[in-house]
Order: structure tokens, then sequence, then C-alpha cells
């Protein structure tokens, strides 16, 4: 069984030990924290796989420090445990990145089931025998950049990560972090689209009591909190036009103002930023300043989709299969037959990783076999909002006829049944010489 870093923290300390004592009676490693700062700091130095903390912690308002810490790094799961439960309550809590919304009193078990399922999706579901990171690197144009990364990994230049959304990007920025100079020290995250702007200003350069209406106290940021280590600006490309002079800035100078101050701070701090868009249309168009990109874009990574490297889903699908077992562990669901694992590698992943994960999720939850076939994966496959949406339109924008829909959508069904045109009909409620027919495009 998975030893679990848990960090408990509770306002009530005798509580808290006796819940660390149950948890490491089932097996796993805690450790206690009595102030919002000190949890911060443990999951800014990775020090646990899940957190367990209650609706109101420390001098904070309410889902203070779930917020922040999931500002700081999605992948560790949150789990509220109060006193005070409220449907309302949990809405909330989960609206702002729980995991999990527990109402005390509760079982030490039901604590450890939940905090088992957490800690299986907290962990990398990537190969744990990659000697880089945990990235998989079964195919070429991943061992390809398995390579860069080492070699990125030893400059202190700005990286600039460029990936479809899905590819594991961040997961590249941390590989490139712990094999860097700079491992040791923090290394922080923030999606730039997750704030708005007078917030995200805030949130990277920090600002003074008073700066603004609500500051109540003075904070650091997330540059001076990755002082010494690495920071990631994801989605870059979207971030707010009016903040790029000041990230430029911090870039060039190494000098930050908090906003309200009257006093320059210096900062150490390496910065990988990530994107999915085309930086240099985003220049064109007026949305991106074209001397920022030139500064981040000193050291370029492209992480390929997984449609160019259909053979590293013959390795990611059967930890992804382990994982979500992980969060259903009374799934009869064990293993994927060699028909289905070949279909999942000829499929496009419009959605990369993240939809190769959500399609073994729906496996594992739904299916009734210990071996999901092709019956199955037929059948819990959903249509594509992309694909649904594409079908609505001509080349040109315009509508589609109701004849031209009603053919994409037999040639779609056509590609889910692999061909099989008596199993697409019968999907469809029609005979096959019906079928037939709608496939030339000639009327009922």
């Amino acid at each position: 069984m998975a030893r679990h870093r848990v960090l408990i923290a509770k306002d009530d300390h005798e509580r808290a030990r006796a819940l660390a004592s149950a948890l490491a009676e089932a097996g796993c490693a805690c450790e206690i924290v009595r102030t919002g700062a000190a949890a911060v700091a443990a999951v800014t130095r990775r020090a646990c796989d899940v957190v367990i903390t209650d609706v109101r912690f420390g001098s904070g308002s309410e889902l203070d420090l779930l917020v922040r810490l999931h500002l700081l790094d999605k992948a560790v799961p949150v789990i509220i445990l109060t006193a005070r439960g409220s449907v309302d309550g949990a809405v909330t809590a989960i609206k702002h990145g729980a995991y999990q919304y527990l109402v005390e009193p509760c079982s030490a078990d039901e604590i450890h089931r939940h905090v088992c399922a957490a800690g299986a999706r907290s962990q990398p579901l990537l190969s744990s025998s990659a000697p880089l990171g945990q990235l998989v690197q079964s195919s070429a144009s991943m061992k390809d950049l398995a390579r860069s990364i080492a070699l990125v990994a030893r400059s202190s230049a700005p990286v600039l990560i460029v990936g479809e959304s899905g590819t594991g990007k961040e997961l590249v920025a941390h590989a490139i972090h712990e094999r860097g100079p700079r491992a040791a020290r923090p290394f922080l995250a923030i999606n730039t689209t997750a704030l708005p702007e007078h917030l995200l200003e805030s949130e990277l350069f920090g600002h003074v009591r008073g700066a603004y209406t609500g500051a109540l106290h003075a904070r650091a940021g997330l540059f001076a909190e990755a002082d010494g280590g690495t920071l990631l600006l994801d989605e870059i490309g979207d971030m707010p036009r009016a903040l790029q002079p000041k990230l430029l800035r911090v870039l060039q100078s190494g000098v930050l103002r908090p906003v309200g101050s009257d006093h320059e701070r210096r900062v150490d701090v390496r910065i990988i930023a990530a994107t999915h868009r085309d930086l240099a249309r985003s220049v064109a168009d007026s949305e991106f300043r074209a001397d920022l990109l030139y500064r981040l874009n000193a050291l370029i990574l492209y992480v390929p989709p997984l449609r160019e490297r259909p053979e590293d889903i013959a390795s990611l699908a059967p930890q992804l299969l382990a994982a979500a077992r992980a969060r259903n562990p009374e799934s009869p669901v064990r293993a994927l037959a060699d028909d289905v694992m070949l279909d999942l590698q000829g499929r496009g992943w419009p959605g990369n990783v993240r939809e190769l994960q959500s399609a073994i999720e729906r496996m594992v939850t739904f299916g009734m076999e210990e071996v999901v076939s092709m019956d199955q994966l037929v059948a819990l496959a959903p249509a594509t909002p992309s694909a649904v949406e594409a079908a609505w339109y001509q080349p040109d924008g315009s509508p589609a006829t109701i004849r031209q829909m009603s053919e994409r959508y037999v040639a779609w069904t056509l590609t889910q049944t692999r061909g099989d045109k008596a199993r697409a009909a019968a999907r469809l409620g029609i005979d096959i010489s019906t079928l037939y027919r709608k496939q030339r495009g000639r009327p009922e």
C-alpha cells in the first residue's frame, strides 16, 4: 500500500493528533501544522500528497487556505473536514477546488479511504520508471523532449513550453525544476486565467496592507515566495495585457514593486511560461507584447499532442486505469482488451492525456466486467462536443443542412463502431438498408 504523506492543518491540536495517529496506523505519514503559512510552505516544498483542513483555518476567512493551496498547486488534493458542515458549504468548497467535503463525526476508516483515493489522484499519472521527472518516454518525440529538458534545466534563462491543452506542460515544468540547480528551492505555479486582473497582480507581485478594498493583510506574492526557485506562469498567452509590462520589468531587472508599496524588492526567480496559444499571432493581433515574447522564448520546448505519439498510450493507459481504480476500488474493471488498446491508440484525442484520462475514468466507473471489451467501449463513448458542434456548420461558416448533419452523424457513428455497419445501424435505431442510403446521400 502506498504510504501517502498527509498534511493535517487544524486549529484543534488534540483532534489533529488523534487523526494523525489513526492515519499513521493505517500506513500514512502525517504532519500537523497550526498556521496557514506553515501549510502553504509544506505544499510549496511538495512535502505532502494530501491536505486535510477545516473550512476556516487560522486567522483567514472561510476557505482562504483552500483557495490559496489550489492556486499554488492544483495537483495536491485538499479534503475539508469540518464540524460546521452544510450543503451550501460543500458546494462552495468543491467549486473552490476541494477534493472532498467531510462532516465530523467521521470515522478514521472513511477518512483513510478518501485519503487513499485523493493520494492516488495526486501521484503523477505517468511512468514511474522514467529517468527524467515522471514523463512517459516511449515515443521518439518524448525521448527528444526529455533530452531537451535535461539541457534546459542547466540554464537559468526563461523557458516557454508550448503545447495543446492536456499534453502535460506543467509536468514538463516540474521536470525542468527538479533536474536543475534550484531543485531544493520552491516550485510555484499559477494559471494566469484563474484570477481577475487586479487579484492576479497582487498574487504575483504582492501587496501592502490597505492597497485596495479588502487588503486587510500584506502579501508577499508568488515572485517573493519563489525567490531562489522557479515560478510557472501557466497559460501566459491569456495574461492581461496591462500586467505584461510589469512582468517584463521583473524578467529584465529582477526587481518588483508590490501593489500599493513605495519600495522595491529584488528577487531571483526562474520563469517558466506555458501556453497553448500561438503567441506570434497574439503579437500580430496586439494581444501580447512582442518584447515580452522575445524575453520568454529564448528557450522553447514543444510538447507533442497525444495523436502524434500513440505508442505512449500503451504506457499511459494502464497507469491511468490503476489511478481510476484507486478512486473507485469497488469497480470490477481490471484491464483493457487488446483491441480496446489498439482502438485507443488509433484515436485523435483532441483533449490529449486529459481526455484519455476521462475516457478511462468512464470505463472504470461504468464498466461491468473485469476486462473492458470493444462492445463496452462503444457503449461508454460519448460524442465529443467538438465533433457534434462541427457537424452544425459548413466550411464557410453557414449552417449545415439537415441532410448534411445526418450524413455526418452516420459517418461519425461508423468511426465509433470501427466500420461495423450492423452495429452502427443498431446504435442509430435504423435498419442497415437505411444506413446504406444515408451513406450515399439518397432521400428516404
